[in-house]
C-alpha cells in the first residue's frame, strides 16, 4: 500500500512536517485557544486526546488517505486546507508559495453542520 511521503516544505520563515508526539503540549495549550476554536470543530481537551488523534493523522497517511502538517519555525528540529473565513491560515500558505486552487463547497463537517474548505496545492517544482 502506498503512503503519502512528507516532502521538505521549509523557507526562512517557517516549516510544514508531520505533526509529533513531542508536539502534544504545545498541541494542548495551542487549541486551547478561543481563535483556534472558532475555526475548528475539534481539539483535543487531555493528553490521551491529542496522542490517539496524531495515531488516526499517522494511519490515515501511512493509508495515502490524508496528510496533515504542523507549521513550525524552519530551524525547529522537533518539529493546507482552511476555513474560507480564515484568512491569517490562507496568508501563511500563500507565503511559503501555495497557490489557492480554489473552495470545495460543504467540504467538512463542521460543528454540527457543513462548511467550505479553501484549498491551496504546491507542486514540486514550485518548491523554494
Amino acid at each position: 500500500m502506498a503512503e503519502l511521503r512528507v516532502p521538505a516544505l521549509a523557507d526562512d520563515v517557517v516549516r510544514l512536517r508531520r505533526w509529533r508526539e513531542i508536539d502534544v503540549p504545545a498541541q494542548l495549550e495551542a487549541f486551547s485557544d478561543p481563535e483556534f476554536e472558532r475555526f475548528s470543530d475539534w481539539a483535543p481537551h487531555t493528553e490521551a486526546e491529542a496522542r490517539a488523534y496524531l495515531a488516526e493523522l499517522e494511519q490515515a497517511r501511512r493509508a495515502a488517505q490524508q496528510i496533515e502538517f504542523a507549521l513550525v519555525e524552519p530551524h525547529d528540529d522537533n518539529v493546507v486546507l482552511c476555513g474560507p473565513d480564515n484568512r491569517a491560515s490562507q496568508r501563511v500558505g500563500e507565503r511559503c508559495g501555495f497557490t489557492r486552487e480554489g473552495v470545495l463547497r460543504s467540504h467538512i463537517p463542521f460543528k454540527g453542520m457543513r462548511r467550505d474548505t479553501v484549498v491551496f496545492s504546491l507542486l514540486p517544482g514550485e518548491l523554494r
